[in-house]
């Protein structure tokens, strides 16, 4: 259709396939309706989007500066017949064209009553309007309805006062049940679940939006320049007037692409990861937001991690994200929610999953290090005074990149402290130097060291001794061994070992004592 024919009432063309999806929306979906109708203004090139939602009046605007829109392309906007229509793969300003099926639009038919679009190019007088009934669109009297017979109202009129503007303005007016239930927050979820679903309705849908839309970091230029725009041309949305920005749920990047990108077969893709060791909140934000250029697909993903068999305690403290800068975006879906099969599409799986394995463990062998350095836990096993076992640990943070840092401000009960996020161990110990831990028994406070010696070359002694201050553990003890109420074993058999050292008790009876102790708990 050329330019200068104007054809009023239009109509939609559509493949019934995506009325049927569109049918089965539920509330879940109303973000992600908006999430395509702000990528629709990003491949318009716009660079600021505007949403405003007014929920007395039951109504959303949401407005944009892009190229806007003639009656020719408004057209070309009806037609939508579920595969590719693009013209060009990258907008006038460099950007790489998201959108693809024509759904965008349609995406908020489920959401409202009516949908009104204003758009205007620039250097013309017209702007081009239009009203949508979109409650007519979807089931009825549960038959689908067909498409083809509902007339969609509009025209054009002339305003030489706009002429150097350009801009789409679309309202979305009468909310349907489902954005009435997203609004009013008509859903449960468990009370110690810290979770998105807790949030009050617009603080949900900011995070939402914040998640899924090809946004900037606030303030971190150097993941800004790593996974920001491609092109030239900046894009901001601003809910209600505030900005937006990109979610980044962890601040301590542990691993990110090496060079420009990583590829992956046909797949170029650039990705992070990271933590900040302690559980991701909310729980939405946990493992790899998958990007496919810059627009996000689906929830984030483990990949399947857990369900091989070993479960990873800390993998809830990871996060980040895979930006797909090519190679995946034919195999989109229509809801735009995942990706058809590919074999590269598995092997990148494939390659995530094992990255998150390994980073689940450097987590889980990260915080057996902790532990065994915290002295206001009870002690449960021998190998945290051991400096063989402490000097071991730290020459495993050393080989991952960890800087041993010499700290006498420390407390000698502390063998090692590690600043994960400097990547350093500090420690008051030189290698050689005994490990000590405070210990009280009987209202005498001592220090508890480790030492080995064979038992039967101390008959008098062959659980601990007493030096000084100090309280000698002999790791060859068999009772020492046992993992469960180690503490209490070392109390008990320390207390009378002072008592033999004082004569309260004779020396036969304190190793008759300690023969039947290790006898009642052989098996404990």
């Amino acid at each position: 259709m050329s330019n200068n024919i104007s054809s009023w009432p239009k109509k939609i063309t559509v493949d019934k396939r995506i009325v049927t999806i569109l049918s089965g929306s539920t509330y879940d979906n109303f973000p992600k309706a908006l999430k395509e109708l702000i990528t629709n203004s990003y491949d318009a090139d716009a660079s600021e989007v505007n949403i405003t939602i007014d929920l007395s009046k039951e109504m959303i605007s949401v407005e944009d500066n892009g190229i806007g829109m003639n009656e020719s392309d408004f057209d070309f906007y009806l037609r939508i017949a579920g595969k590719s229509r693009s013209k060009n793969e990258f907008t006038s300003s460099g950007r790489k064209r998201v959108g693809q099926f024509g759904v965008g639009f349609l995406s908020a038919f489920p959401f409202c009553k009516n949908y009104t679009i204003e758009s205007k190019k620039k250097g013309s007088n017209e702007i081009l309007f239009a009203t949508i009934p979109n409650y007519k669109y979807l089931f009825k009297d549960d038959k689908l309805i067909d498409v083809d017979e509902i007339p969609i109202q509009g025209g054009k009129r002339l305003d030489r006062s706009q002429i150097d503007r350009q801009f789409t303005r679309i309202r979305l007016t009468g909310f349907s049940e489902l954005t009435s239930a997203f609004f009013n927050e008509a859903y449960t979820v468990s009370k110690r679940r810290v979770s998105i679903l807790k949030y009050p309705a617009l603080k949900r849908l900011e995070w939402e939006l914040s998640e899924d839309l090809p946004l900037i970091f606030e303030e971190n230029p150097k993941l800004n320049n790593m996974f920001g725009h491609q092109s030239g041309l900046s894009f901001q949305v601003l809910l209600n007037s505030k900005k937006l920005f990109r979610n980044l749920p962890a601040q301590n990047i542990l691993e990110t692409h090496e060079g420009q990108f990583k590829r992956i077969g046909k797949i170029k893709l650039k990705y992070f990861i990271a933590t900040d060791y302690e559980p991701i909140k909310p729980v939405e934000a946990r493992f790899l937001k998958v990007r496919n250029l810059n627009v996000g697909v689906g929830k984030r993903e483990a990949f399947g991690i857990g369900l091989e068999g070993r479960t990873f305690a800390y993998l809830a403290h990871l996060t980040g994200e895979i930006h797909i800068l090519e190679g995946m975006n034919e195999l989109i879906n229509v809801s735009r929610d995942g990706f058809n099969f590919s074999q590269d599409y598995e092997e990148l799986q494939e390659f995530f999953r094992e990255r998150l394995r390994k980073w689940g463990y450097e987590l889980d062998e990260l915080a057996k290090d902790e532990k065994a350095t915290d002295n206001s836990r009870k002690l449960k096993t021998l190998d945290a005074i051991d400096p063989i076992v402490i000097n071991k640990r730290i020459e495993r943070l050393v080989k991952k990149g960890y800087k041993i840092t010499k700290d006498r401000s420390l407390p000698a009960s502390t063998p090692f402290k590690i600043d994960k996020v400097r990547m350093e161990v500090h420690t008051p110990y030189d290698a050689s130097e005994q490990v000590v831990r405070p210990i009280k028994i009987n209202d005498r406070s001592l220090n508890l060291k480790l030492e080995s010696w064979d038992i039967d070359n101390e008959p008098d002694f062959p659980a601990c001794k007493i030096s000084g201050r100090s309280i000698i553990i002999n790791r060859n003890y068999p009772i020492f061994s046992k993992r469960k109420h180690l503490d209490i074993f070392i109390r008990i058999i320390g207390l009378l070992t002072i008592k033999a050292e004082e004569r309260s008790i004779t020396r036969k009876l304190y190793l008759e004592m300690l023969d039947e102790i290790e006898k009642t708990f052989s098996d404990y």
